[in-house]
């Protein structure tokens, strides 16, 4: 139960609707209750009692399944109370109320909302600013000095048109009749609204005495900017800049038939990458030019006048998804990243001629592959475990630079931030998030094993770098660390 978020005000207002029809209820024996007639001259069974605690759930969670049945079940304890239901519907009445009642204790304690993982770096303070470079949307997170309130938090909403966009990507891959409704997105999505990424918007960048490493992030399919907010503030929280690129792929789906047919959609969105490795060169330009970077922050005069202030030569990419794929593209492709993180990679784009080549040449640099259990099984045609083995079988020789690992008990959808605002209870209708009981450790497995591959390439030359090294670490920190199991099992050609 340590990772879920069971709230007081939502045992209070379950507890008082149970209570309220307990009460109405007409049995002789509830009536002698001392204790009911004490709190209903208390008003703990009043209506007021429950707005109060309803307002507290909506602010925080938005609209969920839990909020359905509690309203549903506060109707028929007005219909009763006020006898505006006849005499013969009242005990079909009560059984309905207290049967959403049930339904709201159940999905109390099996479909909460996650909690935030805590950042394990130094720094604990997150800065956070939204802004354009060369005309791409970013997220930055950066550490600061300032300190955290909640009016300066920003939430994972990254902006207000992104329900359109996302039903428009199911659209152009599902067809109109097999995609989810718009107001089902919009309804869904209340909780990524209301969730906090536990940021401090428009804070100073902390200026710090040792060089600052930048790291590009690209997002998957149908995800944002801000989807993989507790990997990028991990990273923040230990002294990395950490720029998360907004890719508009709906430019290049819209050209796909409805519903896609053959390559269609696959055709579409190898074009969008080609455009999101375009997208990365130059949010590199801009970030390597210290000036310019220092414009995106509040002190930026500060930091232009401050000799301390300075950036790693080469930067890390970052990705999962169609992003793990934009991260190999643009990792074998632009001498200035030093070292890359694929997390669950799409690599369909490596099987065209154009791309084959550079998954044939030998990589010089340290790239870490992170695979889930079942990808290939659900996406069989994004091509993973074909090109994966490709690329392992003409790198036969760059086993220390090349590590690709298969994380067991891991979905698609583990690797980033969904099960930590998506209510439960709309994920399990999709088959590539893992349960709520295991999410939460698989994300803190997955940031600590990019902090060990990320630091590690930094101390050591691509001549000494040693992806064993990584595993040994790891293995301890499952061992010692967090007394788990280690999840990790190294793929093979």
């Amino acid at each position: 139960m340590k990772d879920k978020e069971l709230r007081g005000f939502e045992f209070i207002l379950i507890a008082n609707q149970m209570l309220s029809i307990f009460k109405l209820s007409e049995l002789q024996v509830v009536n002698e209750f001392l204790w009911l007639k004490f709190l209903d001259e208390y008003y703990f069974l009043s209506i007021w009692a429950f707005f109060i605690c309803f307002i507290g759930y909506y602010r925080i969670d938005g609209i969920r399944i839990n909020l359905i049945t509690i309203i549903l079940a506060e109707i028929c304890i007005v219909l009763q109370e006020y006898n505006i239901i006849s005499y013969n519907y009242k005990s079909y009445n009560m059984m309905a109320g207290l049967t959403f009642v049930l339904l709201s204790m159940i999905v109390y304690y099996t479909c909460p909302v996650l909690r935030q993982l805590l950042i394990t770096g130094t720094f604990k303070n997150i800065g956070f600013i939204s802004k354009k470079i060369s005309g791409t949307q970013v997220s930055v997170f950066y550490p600061t000095d300032e300190k955290y309130s909640k009016n300066s938090d920003v939430s994972y909403m990254p902006y207000p048109g992104y329900f359109d966009t996302i039903h428009f990507i199911f659209k152009r891959r599902l067809g109109v009749i097999n995609a989810p409704p718009k107001w089902l997105f919009k309804l869904s999505g209340q909780v990524m609204v209301k969730k906090m990424m536990g940021v401090i918007n428009n804070a100073n960048l902390k200026i710090l005495s040792s060089k600052m490493p930048i790291v590009v992030y690209s997002h998957g399919l149908s995800s944002n900017r801000n989807y993989q907010a507790s990997f990028c503030k991990d990273l923040a929280s230990k002294g990395c800049i950490v720029i998360s690129l907004q890719h508009q792929d709906e430019d290049y789906l819209e050209n796909v038939s409805l519903p896609s047919k053959g390559l269609d959609f696959l055709n579409g969105m190898n074009q969008a990458v080609i455009r999101r490795k375009e997208q990365v060169k130059q949010v590199l330009d801009f970030a390597f030019d210290r000036n310019k970077l220092a414009t995106l922050f509040k002190n930026q005069e500060q930091i232009q006048k401050s000799n301390s202030f300075q950036l790693n030569d080469k930067a890390i990419m970052c990705g999962h998804s169609y992003g793990g794929q934009t991260a190999v593209l643009c990792g074998l492709d632009d001498e200035r990243i030093f070292a890359t993180i694929a997390l669950d990679p799409v690599m369909n784009i490596f099987d065209l001629p154009a791309f084959k080549p550079l998954i044939e040449k030998q990589v010089n640099k340290p790239f870490l592959i992170l695979t889930s259990d079942n990808f290939s099984k659900y996406f069989g045609w994004y091509k993973q475990k074909e090109v994966l083995s490709k690329w392992m079988y003409y790198n036969t020789n760059s086993k220390k630079l090349l590590l690709a690992l298969r994380m067991k008990n891991t979905e698609h959808a583990d690797y980033i931030d969904a099960a930590l605002f998506q209510p439960r209870e709309l994920q399990i209708l999709r088959k590539d998030v893992h349960s709520p009981n295991t999410v939460s450790m698989n994300l803190i497995m997955i940031n600590k094993l990019a902090e060990f591959f990320i630091f590690e390439s930094l101390l050591k030359s691509q001549d000494n770098f040693d992806s064993q090294k990584v595993l040994d670490k790891f293995e301890d920190m499952c061992k010692n660390g967090i007394k788990e199991t280690n999840p990790l099992e190294v793929l093979q050609n």
